[in-house]
Order: C-alpha cells, then sequence, then structure tokens
C-alpha cells in the first residue's frame, strides 16, 4: 500500500467581518455573489445560497445570523470560484452550524458543508468570515447577539440607494462607533438612481461617520 501525506500551510485564524444594515438592503444577495461567484437574477436567486430555513427563502428576509467562509490566495482574488460570474469552484461556503440552503431542490449536508470549508482553507492565504446579520427590528436581538459574542474585527454596512440614508445609518454606525471597529460602507441599487442622489448618499454617509466617531480612535 502507498500513504500520500500533503502538508498544508495553515492561513491565519480567519478576520471577522459582520454586515449589516436594515431589511431589504442587499447584505445576503452582497454575501451571496461574494461567497459563489453567481450574479443575482433580480428575483433573489443569490441570497438563496446564504438563507439557512425555508421560511427565509419564502420571505427573502433574514431571520438568523449566517456564517460564510472566504478565501483569498497570495495575489489577492478569491479561491472560493473562478470570478464573479464565471464558474464555480466550491458552491457553498457555510461554517455556521445546521444546515444550509441554497442548492437547487435541497438543502446542503453539514459533511458538504465541512468539506467546501477544507477545501477553501487550504486553498488560502487569508480567511475571512462574513456574519450576514439580520436587519428587521424584531430580528435586533440575534444581531447584537452575535456583535457581542462573535466580535467582528470590521464592519460593512449596506445601504440602498432608494431609501433615506438617515434612517439606515444612524442606528448602525452608532454600534460600529460604540464597539470601536472599523467601518465600510456599500450603497446597492446604484442602477435605479441618479447621479444626484448617489452623490447626495455619500454626504450622508460622511456625515453619519464623521458624527459617531469623531471622538473615537478605531
Amino acid at each position: 500500500a502507498e500513504v500520500k501525506i500533503r502538508k498544508f500551510a495553515a492561513p491565519a485564524a480567519p478576520l471577522r467581518v459582520a454586515f449589516v444594515g436594515r431589511s431589504g438592503g442587499g447584505k445576503s444577495t452582497l454575501v451571496g455573489v461574494m461567497a459563489a461567484g453567481d450574479l443575482d437574477d433580480g428575483a433573489g436567486s443569490a441570497r438563496q445560497a446564504v438563507f439557512t430555513h425555508k421560511h427565509e427563502m419564502a420571505s427573502g428576509e433574514t431571520s438568523s445570523v449566517a456564517t460564510r467562509l472566504i478565501g483569498f490566495g497570495d495575489g489577492g482574488h478569491i479561491v472560493n470560484h473562478d470570478g464573479i460570474g464565471g464558474a464555480t469552484a466550491t458552491a457553498t461556503t457555510s461554517t455556521g452550524a445546521g444546515t444550509g440552503a441554497g442548492e437547487a431542490g435541497g438543502q446542503y449536508t453539514l459533511d458538504r458543508m465541512e468539506r467546501c470549508a477544507q477545501s477553501i482553507t487550504e486553498r488560502s492565504a487569508t480567511l475571512v468570515t462574513i456574519l450576514d446579520l439580520p436587519g428587521s427590528d424584531r430580528r435586533q436581538h440575534s444581531s447584537l447577539g452575535a456583535l457581542l459574542g462573535r466580535m467582528p474585527h470590521a464592519f460593512c454596512l449596506v445601504a440602498d440607494l432608494r431609501r433615506p440614508m438617515a434612517a439606515q445609518l444612524d442606528s448602525d454606525t452608532a454600534r460600529c462607533a460604540a464597539l470601536g471597529r472599523p467601518l465600510f460602507v456599500v450603497l446597492t441599487m446604484q442602477d435605479c438612481v441618479g447621479p444626484l442622489a448617489v452623490s447626495a448618499a455619500v454626504a450622508a454617509v460622511a456625515t453619519a461617520v464623521e458624527h459617531h466617531f469623531a471622538s473615537r480612535r478605531v
């Protein structure tokens, strides 16, 4: 019998990035595209790879904390797939407990998720764990529990350009500042608004960040 042993250089512990923002802003869609590499079809196909429960798939609203693992190679490229819109090398990247949803016709098994996570880890120089947090008011206990229990290293605030910025920015920006973590903002639905709306939103983001982070060193 011939035994082959391969040893991989283990990457550092994953950085944790929490995706926050109001419900319907596009957090789960963005996470799904990043993790699986498949563009959304306009009807919510990308977020199906992130949702965990059947009622989430039916309603389109995140009710639990979803965890996805993103791996980056030495050159900074994502190893989960062959590029946005290209053939996927690793279809699912869930590292959370329980079963993950997303595959047409059913749910992934724990064994499938573990094998995908192992494959990503073996091919990565840097690992990032993304926490997709619920955005609705009635699910804030789940979001707060994840923020305090998992203590992300950074926050990504996802905001919809079609909605008033102040209502989307204020509370989550304040939380990020209170926890003393870096924050970056992603504005979605840019193709649905004009350049003036984009400029106004960027100004609102700058104002909110300056207001909450001015007295803190992050």
